[in-house]
């Protein structure tokens, strides 16, 4: 029997599972920690801080890795606050030799909470890929808060276009 279902990526985009999924490079310019303090929408969301002002944004990556399948589109979307006016890049983009961004946003950051989303491009083949924060380049003392990812299949017919609103809930 044919099926034609989403299947949805689970994400630990809440962060209730502190960092559980979420890889770092080992030599990264910046500290990654769970903040409790409810900065932003839940309990807990993902803060780094940046700790090198000479960091290029590849130098601090936060990534969720995980497998797709050629043609899926997905919706991809954060809320974020920084300790001061900055920015980041989010990427999809397909992980090892050859692999390309599919998305690449420049997310302006500032000191009130703005929630974000797109859709991806389709996916051009089978493998493993990844939803990639590029933090670094943005000097020293730089804090980013991140919470409510999501990283959510939508058939064609759901696509929208780039939405941003601020969060005034806080």
């Amino acid at each position: 029997m044919w099926c034609n279902c989403l299947f949805f990526i689970f994400i630990n985009g809440g962060f209730d599972d502190n960092l559980g999924g979420w890889k770092t490079p080992a030599n990264a310019d910046a500290t990654v920690s769970i903040d409790t303090t409810g900065k932003l929408t839940g309990s807990k969301s993902a803060y780094v801080a940046i700790t090198n002002a000479g960091a290029e944004s590849a130098d601090m990556i936060l990534s969720w890795p995980f497998p797709g399948k050629k043609g899926e589109r997905f919706e991809v979307g954060m809320t974020a606050v920084a300790t001061k006016q900055s920015g980041y890049y989010l990427r999809l983009e397909q992980v090892g030799p050859g692999g390309k961004p599919l998305m690449d946003e420049e997310i302006r950051v500032e000191t009130n909470p703005k929630q974000t989303q797109f859709v991806s491009a389709p996916l051009p083949e089978d493998g493993q890929y990844r939803l990639a924060f590029y933090l670094g380049g943005h000097g020293e003392r730089t804090g980013f808060w991140i919470d409510d990812v999501v990283l959510n299949p939508v058939q064609n017919e759901q696509v929208t276009t780039e939405k941003e609103k601020s969060n005034t809930n806080r």
